[in-house]
């Protein structure tokens, strides 16, 4: 029991909402240039992406924003959080640590308006920070390279043999289908 009452829990909270839930949020506070993030995982380096944060047009209140995810050894995320209090936007780095991907990582940036009277180091522990209302979560999609380049050669070997079948039986189409997969292997 003491191991895992001293292993701290990372929870997503409002990004582990559907994506249409997700897509009517109460708030909107802070805007990102990508929300998905495309590792090249080939590369003998860890595998860095940049992300661009900047506070909505028109908003003049501070903005506390963080980064959550479920697999806090995998991303190196710098800076992880921060407050934007002028129109200026923020680059993010996010390494994907000894380039060790897997489908169910999940990766969310978090925004709130800064209460009054809070610090810096305080603000995500403030009432405020527990309700879906005050807080938008941005939740990132995760990818590789090597699995966008997989699922756009199926996906190109898909419409090929779905042009075909208009022109020949389905005896010579199974045959092309089984080209088509010997040769994509």
């Amino acid at each position: 029991m003491a191991a895992s009452s001293s292993r701290q829990q990372y929870h997503l909270g409002p990004s582990e909402l559907s994506e249409e839930e997700s897509e009517q949020q109460f708030v909107h506070l802070v805007n990102v240039d990508q929300t998905f993030i495309c590792f090249d995982v080939d590369q003998v380096m860890d595998a860095k992406e940049e992300m661009v944060i900047s506070r909505v047009v028109g908003l003049v209140e501070p903005v506390a924003w963080r980064f959550r995810t479920n697999a806090p050894t995998r991303y190196i995320v710098n800076p992880a959080r921060g407050i934007l209090r002028d129109n200026n936007s923020v680059k993010v780095t996010i390494e994907l640590v000894n380039n060790r991907f897997h489908p169910n990582h999940k990766l969310a940036l978090q925004a709130m308006k800064v209460p009054e009277g809070s610090s810096e180091k305080m603000v995500w522990k403030h009432k405020n920070a527990r309700s879906f209302t005050n807080v938008q979560t941005i939740g990132l999609k995760l990818s590789t390279m090597l699995m966008n380049i997989e699922y756009t050669e199926y996906i190109g070997q898909e419409k090929v043999v779905a042009s075909l079948q208009s022109f020949f039986p389905t005896s010579y189409l199974f045959s092309v289908r089984s080209c088509l997969v010997v040769n994509a292997e």
